[in-house]
């Protein structure tokens, strides 16, 4: 499997988090994020612990191998531009500029601040559940008695049958690891009021806050599981899987 990376609160780069770094001059601010990107970060203030490892460069530590993909997660462009420069001067390759779609027919690899984009026609994620336009995660709708209009194979060959390019599609089918058997981050309730993700408090931060999210139940969690599998099951015997380092040997 192919190890990428992305930043979470605290980290001053993600979006609500990062009022330290805006009044700072061009290279103090990138000083200051790559020592983010070397050095660990402390959960409950959001500073640094410069006498340990953290960041990008602790995960190439790690794992042995630089990750391919970063993704900043910063909504200020300054910042987001710095990271992705750290980024790819520490090893990184590809970039996540769009989450789920936003691939252009006739050019479907390109360069951004020296990281390949990250390629999306469409994503296996998000469904809209009815007339209004309003959306859900298909793996919220498991368990329920939309279950089969939702599940994401079925999905994935509908989309498939309308797609009529002159190319075949880049898809990405998008779950966060505790989307199988949660509700909610488990980090939500430490660095949101209540959860909310559009209110970032304050350090420092409790990290003993109560856990917002929720444990499915257990026919849910064994439903999201059987649909993921199938679906990659599915597109493992007919499409080409592919992961961030064969997409980054396409783009050379």
């Amino acid at each position: 499997m192919t190890i990428s990376y992305h930043i979470r609160p605290p980290h001053p780069g993600y979006v609500g988090f990062d009022q330290r770094l805006q009044n700072l001059d061009d290279r103090t601010l990138e000083q200051t994020l790559r020592d983010y990107e070397t050095y660990r970060l402390d959960l409950a203030t959001g500073d640094l612990d410069k006498t340990q490892p953290g960041g990008y460069s602790y995960v190439a530590e790690v794992f042995g191998r630089k990750p391919v993909t970063a993704s900043p997660m910063a909504n200020n462009p300054r910042i987001r531009k710095t990271l992705l420069k750290i980024y790819a001067e520490m090893g990184a390759q590809v970039q996540v500029l769009y989450h789920e779609e936003g691939t252009a027919l006739d050019q479907p690899l390109v360069q951004a601040n020296g990281l390949w984009v990250r390629p999306s026609d469409f994503s296996i994620t998000r469904v809209q559940v009815d007339s209004s336009g309003r959306e859900n995660f298909w793996w919220n709708m498991m368990g329920t008695p939309r279950a089969n209009e939702f599940n994401p194979t079925t999905l994935l060959k509908t989309n498939l049958a309308k797609w009529s390019a002159h190319r075949a599609p880049f898809i990405t089918a998008l779950i966060h690891e505790d989307n199988l058997y949660r509700n909610g981050t488990g980090w939500g309730g430490i660095y949101y009021a209540n959860g909310d993700q559009s209110k970032p408090l304050a350090p420092p931060y409790n990290l003993n806050a109560p856990d917002t999210s929720r444990l499915r139940p257990q026919a849910a969690r064994d439903a999201i599981w059987q649909a993921y599998e199938e679906m990659l099951a599915y597109a493992s015997k007919n499409l080409c899987v592919v992961t961030s380092q064969d997409i980054a040997k396409l783009g050379k």
